[in-house]
């Protein structure tokens, strides 16, 4: 009979502790990153105050298109990317139940929230106000053409199906088609009254919001975090964002940096995790820098954790009124 490798048997004992420890981690920033639900479910309903840096970003600014165009246009990504950072933690949690890794799904989930996340810090990051304004319009301009897909798509469902073009809703339709090409139009004068910039595509977005946070660690995460090290959030955030989008995609390549399977298979995943919290963090650090007024008393309610307080005031600095 033979008898078993006592390496072999070590082996397997120290991989289990190690993904039991790296599970760990992965639970705690989970938790960490779904603090920030108060936030995105209440900073809509007062989002900004009216004598703070976004609040001057907006006044006057694009009035007929809308009356908080840098505000509404870069709040937007970050609630998606907690929504997103709400379901990890969830499904965490639900995962000694249902005995599955859940790889793939968290890590679709993880890059959702950070590619949403770095598009907040990447539209306000800028210390120059026409500059977010320009962003701004450039960002919602670059959304037209996937929606003028969408309105193609549907006109054909109209033209051939069963409804066809004497109901109602072809006319709700029509209707909100002209309501577009006015839009379209009022994009392209707000275009031509600001700074001229390139929107970047999903992945340079990234790399140029984790670019910002090493030029600018953010104190609440201390030393914890890769910010503004030789190997900084730059290289982090890029190697992530290659691995996870490749899972999404379907790509088995990943699996070459897996050798001893569970354990890197967690490795991978609290990488993931981390970066997702991490960059809504400091989303959501750098809008409310931006959103609150620091010279006169507001009625604005705190809704992010305190832990965020220190950078948000430090980030504050940047973005005179």
């Amino acid at each position: 009979m033979n008898q078993p490798d006592p390496m072999e048997f070590l082996a397997v004992l120290m991989n289990r502790a190690q993904t039991l420890e790296i599970i760990g981690r992965t639970q705690a920033k989970a938790k960490r990153g779904a603090h920030l639900r108060p936030w995105a479910m209440g900073v809509g309903r007062n989002l900004v105050d009216a004598n703070s840096s976004l609040g001057r970003d907006d006044a006057e600014f694009m009035a007929d298109y809308t009356g908080d165009m840098v505000s509404a246009t870069a709040v937007y990504p970050i609630m998606n990317a907690i929504d997103s950072i709400t379901a990890i933690a969830e499904l965490i949690d639900g995962r000694t139940k249902s005995g599955d890794s859940h790889a793939s799904s968290l890590l679709t989930l993880c890059r959702m929230a950070t590619e949403s996340a770095a598009t907040t810090i990447w539209l306000l990051s800028n210390t120059d106000r026409d500059m977010r304004r320009g962003l701004s319009v450039r960002f919602t301009a670059s959304e037209l053409n996937a929606q003028r897909g969408y309105q193609s798509s549907t006109r054909k469902y109209f033209e051939h199906g069963s409804l066809g073009k004497r109901s109602v809703e072809y006319q709700q339709f029509l209707e909100h088609v002209r309501l577009f090409d006015e839009r379209v139009v009022m994009l392209e004068r707000g275009m031509q009254e600001t700074p001229n910039a390139k929107v970047k595509g999903s992945g340079d977005v990234v790399i140029a919001a984790a670019k910002w946070l090493d030029g600018h660690p953010p104190l609440h995460d201390g030393d914890a975090g890769p910010y503004g090290r030789p190997f900084g959030f730059e290289d982090v955030a890029k190697s992530f964002y290659n691995v996870s989008s490749a899972i999404v995609h379907g790509l088995k390549w990943p699996l070459d940096y897996m050798p001893s399977g569970e354990v890197d298979l967690s490795r991978m995943i609290v990488e993931g995790v981390n970066n997702a919290v991490s960059m809504a963090e400091c989303a959501v650090a750098l809008f409310e820098a931006q959103a609150q007024s620091w010279e006169t008393e507001t009625d604005r309610p705190i809704l992010y954790p305190d832990s965020l307080q220190p950078t948000i005031e430090d980030w504050a600095d940047l973005y005179p009124v």
